[in-house]
């Protein structure tokens, strides 16, 4: 029998500077997948922490181009993919394989604070900017049409792929053997480029 899947979705609004008070928060459960939506302050600048240089797998490359022949097909623009948020997806989908939880905010890591948010972590990963921000998570997924299949089917994570509030996704997939779900899989969104946001014709290809 093969494991079950699941996914979830985050979604972080931009507000105004000074605006400091937590808006808002929704969230819709149904069985192996999840929807939340949260509005929260991000802040004012962006820290510039050095990001390395990042390669991508051919199944996250033929996520992009999923995402974005989608997001056209609806009149909306490509993504541009940033480094920072990949590096971000990349740390969160181990610690979620590694340490064995599956949750937008960060049970236990090796790299970020317990209780971490995707926020926490992208900021963390060197992209900071107040500006809007998102997240989709899933696992047991171990293609990109699959993921995209199962994000297509939730209002939450559809809603993510298709604003015209994001510019930048980050992508990651990651295979955590022993794991309980195996495959694991972040998308990070950003409503601003940053300093190693590239056009997804000029992604590295490991």
């Amino acid at each position: 029998m093969s494991r079950p899947s699941r996914s979830t979705t985050i979604r972080t609004r931009r507000i105004a500077p000074l605006r400091a008070a937590l808006l808002a928060a929704l969230s819709l459960a149904v069985v192996l997948l999840a929807a939340v939506l949260i509005v929260t302050l991000l802040p004012p600048g962006a820290a510039a922490a050095p990001a390395q240089s990042v390669e991508y797998s051919a199944e996250e490359v033929a996520f992009v181009r999923l995402i974005n022949d989608y997001r056209v097909s609806k009149g909306l623009q490509p993504l541009q993919v940033s480094d920072r948020l990949s590096q971000a997806g990349d740390r969160h989908c181990l610690d979620l394989g590694t340490c064995r939880f599956f949750s937008h905010t960060t049970i236990a890591s090796h790299r970020f604070a317990s209780g971490a948010t995707a926020w926490d972590r992208m900021e963390a990963s060197g992209y900071g900017y107040n500006t809007y921000r998102g997240e989709n998570i899933a696992a047991g997924q171990a293609t990109a049409a699959e993921v995209l299949a199962a994000w297509k089917a939730s209002p939450g994570h559809n809603a993510n792929m298709l604003s015209s509030d994001f510019s930048v996704l980050g992508v990651s997939l990651v295979h955590v053997s022993g794991s309980p779900y195996g495959w694991y899989w972040t998308t990070d969104f950003g409503g601003r480029a940053d300093s190693t946001s590239r056009a997804f014709a000029d992604v590295l290809v490991r």
